[in-house]
């Protein structure tokens, strides 16, 4: 139900803060932020030239404070001292994450950059990556790898319920055990994460079809997007035997039948009757069902020559 659903969204994004403090501690991203620092300096610049949206001017505003950055670092050590299902004041939910993020894109004079993120984890399903190198990958003209698929362009995916059929099917993921191209939203203005998948199924769950989708875990209705890809493993932080498991938000059984972004079973709970969509959307389906055959093939074929 709703409530259950934005009560585990929610500690998910509490967890994905936590994550976020605690890289900025780890990699001493507080030092560099000292008053007339070069990281102080490249940040702002960073922030100056990004997007104008309500986060970057929220975070702006919040180290143009008297405490500045003093006053991010307090409530992220608060963050951190209080345990699972602690989370930040309304205000400052998603700027700890939002300058974390912020800082991996900056880099010192060596060419590190000044934070080193965490993977992130879907706040609809649960879900994070364990990244791998993406080894031999074709690219395109400018040397960039070429994914799975186009985000940008819905040519041939129809309209209404058949542009939600396609969108769902091509954003299956890989099941555990094999790796994959991940493309991964960060909603706008709130910065809470989602899978391609998930925030396709937002848009099939909203009540009025001309709104924006509201953020599962916080409830702030999103006016941008930002895309990124990676590649590796999906699995619950469970699943990838990651140290960081709050009990709170690892996913149960229930919500893995209807968000598992890597089952194509939970994909066609989404669908409408295969009657009513069109011969090359039958097609496409097919298609990603023969897929997810052949993906589920390979793991049972690795599984039993691991036990060999």
């Amino acid at each position: 139900d709703h409530t259950h659903m934005s009560s585990f969204s929610a500690a998910v994004a509490s967890a994905a803060e936590r994550d976020a403090a605690l890289a900025l501690r780890k990699d001493g991203a507080w030092a560099r932020l000292a008053p007339g620092s070069e990281g102080l300096s490249k940040l702002k610049t960073r922030l100056a030239s990004a997007p104008a949206d309500q986060a970057t001017a929220a975070l702006s505003a919040a180290l143009s404070l008297p405490s500045g950055v003093g006053g991010l670092e307090e409530e992220a050590e608060k963050l951190l001292g209080g345990g699972e299902g602690t989370s930040l004041p309304l205000p400052l939910q998603g700027l700890i994450s939002l300058l974390a993020s912020q800082l991996s894109q900056c880099v010192d004079t060596g060419g590190t950059p000044l934070v080193s993120l965490p993977s992130p984890t879907c706040v609809l399903c649960g879900l994070t990556i364990s990244e791998q190198e993406r080894k031999g990958a074709p690219v395109d003209e400018r040397g960039d790898p070429m994914r799975s698929y186009d985000p940008f362009d819905n040519s041939g995916m129809g309209e209404g319920e058949e542009l939600l059929t396609n969108s769902l099917l091509r954003a299956v993921l890989k099941p555990l055990g094999l790796a994959g191209d991940v493309l991964w939203i960060e909603q706008r203005p709130c910065g809470h994460m989602l899978h391609d998948q998930c925030s396709v199924k937002l848009y099939g769950m909203r009540a009025n079809p001309d709104a924006e989708p509201s953020c599962p875990a916080c409830g702030v209705v999103r006016t941008g997007e930002v895309h990124s890809w990676r590649y590796g493993v999906s699995g619950t932080p469970r699943e990838l035997e990651l140290d960081r498991v709050p009990t709170d938000a690892e996913p149960d059984l229930p919500r893995m039948v209807w968000f598992d972004p890597r089952s194509i079973d939970a994909a066609k709970l989404w669908l409408p009757d295969p009657e009513e969509l069109s011969e090359h959307t039958k097609l496409r389906l097919k298609s990603a069902e023969a897929v997810a055959d052949a993906w589920a093939a390979e793991v049972a074929a690795a599984a039993a020559a691991a036990a060999a």
